[in-house]
């Protein structure tokens, strides 16, 4: 330590001594839940969303993303489309109403179909029509639960990726991706009630070719004013990478390119996987999870995870008590400081 005649410089000098590096954390904003067969459709009721609140408030994280309203034809809130079977009508009135209760917000996925990863940006027919059905569900969903206060926004499932589906990917194909479905879409959605937000959450980057990648992306940006939040799934749980460092070769130029769009200059996020998929499914190490946050926190507006009943619940049983562990050590290390 350097004694100043200037006593406020050595109390200055003092603080930087032992307070050290900024510990700030970027912690996660929200999470993906799914509602299907795989999460025990059959739990999710009133008494099960309540208690995920109230443990997600635990660990500050006050925004859901209901992965999908419609699972392939099967809905899970009281629809008349024709077509369109039901099951576990109260699903998503019962996660609003769980999410008022503990000042939460919810982004509701419109209808999430297999089909998307065989046909996708590919096939301008299959684009229309699945324009016409997540347009129809968005509509049903705004007339049934448009007055609730927690319902902040509609999450686009469609998967959007610069290979388009397993098909060559080129300018037009992404010009046709974004004004034959996504941008629509979104206008849709903003027509609606233009407080809500259009949230994508795209398909791991090609990590093949960066400028590729840049391509695509600046394609769909300039030709998606609609898109208000863009969560780039950072690919690190399905290894497409070697780990977060690499995920950020991408991500980082991602967020500059999004920054020329004023619409998502402030929604630019990530989708933190916190899974391993090789050689099969099972729950992150939580020092791993830190990292990517750590990592990827930095240059982001918005944080979310994949998917919170498989891999975060503390209740949850997919893994034995996998779930719980990395529940309890992220909440020690999004709580520490308090």
């Amino acid at each position: 330590i350097v004694f100043h005649r200037d006593q406020m410089y050595l109390r200055i000098l003092l603080f930087l001594v032992f307070a050290g590096p900024s510990s700030a954390r970027y912690l996660l904003d929200s999470v993906f839940i799914s509602v299907d067969s795989a999460t025990g459709a059959s739990t999710w009721n009133s008494t099960r969303w309540e208690q995920t609140f109230s443990d997600l408030a635990a660990i500050k994280v006050h925004n859901v993303i209901l992965a999908n309203a419609v699972t392939e034809k099967t809905a899970h809130y009281p629809t008349k489309i024709p077509g369109l079977s039901v099951q576990l009508a109260t699903t998503v009135i019962d996660c609003l109403t769980a999410a008022e209760k503990h000042g939460a917000s919810v982004y509701i996925g419109v209808i999430l179909r297999d089909e998307w990863f065989k046909v996708g940006a590919t096939n301008i027919t299959y684009l229309k029509q699945l324009l016409d059905i997540s347009n129809q569900v968005a509509t049903e969903l705004h007339e049934l639960y448009g007055n609730h206060r927690t319902f902040r926004g509609m999450y686009n499932t469609a998967e959007v990726w610069s290979t388009c589906c397993f098909g060559p990917c080129n300018s037009t194909l992404s010009h046709r991706l974004a004004t034959t479905f996504l941008e629509p879409f979104g206008a849709h959605v903003h027509s609606l009630n233009p407080l809500y937000k259009h949230v994508i959450a795209p398909f791991y980057i090609n990590t093949t070719s960066l400028d590729h990648e840049m391509a695509f992306w600046k394609t769909i940006f300039a030709n998606t004013p609609s898109l208000d939040l863009v969560l780039f799934q950072d690919g690190v749980g399905v290894q497409h990478v070697t780990g977060p460092h690499q995920a950020m070769d991408y991500l980082r130029p991602l967020q500059k390119l999004a920054t020329q769009y004023p619409n998502i200059v402030n929604g630019f996020g990530t989708d933190v996987e916190i899974f391993i998929k090789h050689p099969h499914y099972k729950v992150a190490p939580s020092a791993r999870v830190e990292e990517q946050l750590t990592l990827e926190g930095p240059i982001t507006s918005y944080r979310t995870c994949w998917e919170y009943s498989h891999y975060l619940d503390p209740r949850g049983t997919d893994y034995g008590n996998q779930s719980k562990r990395l529940y309890d050590d992220y909440k020690k290390w999004c709580c520490s400081d308090e």
